[in-house]
């Protein structure tokens, strides 16, 4: 198995974790359970670390797998910065 593709797979799981932590997106998962940010952020500060250290860790990779991962990174941390803001939002 080539394990320059770690970061990548790191990166869809946490994509797949903070979409499914979202309450705009999942309603059935209590509020009270994705309200805590200790649940949510660890685990995702946690991954993305990884991911980053992975990432780095090899040298080589195509400029569409960096264009790729560097979106889907984007992509994650606007995700985070919506979860924020929804759980925000649901406790006013």
């Amino acid at each position: 198995m080539e394990f320059r593709i770690a970061p990548m797979i790191l990166v869809l799981f946490n994509l797949f974790f903070i979409t499914l932590a979202n309450p705009t997106f999942n309603e059935w998962i209590p509020l009270k359970e994705l309200a805590s940010f200790s649940k949510v952020l660890i685990p995702f500060g946690l991954v993305f670390v990884l991911s980053v250290g992975t990432f780095l860790r090899h040298t080589y990779y195509s400029k569409q797998f960096k264009f790729t991962y560097y979106g889907l990174q984007l992509l994650n941390l606007a995700m985070l910065v919506f979860y924020i803001y929804a759980i925000k939002q649901q406790h006013l």
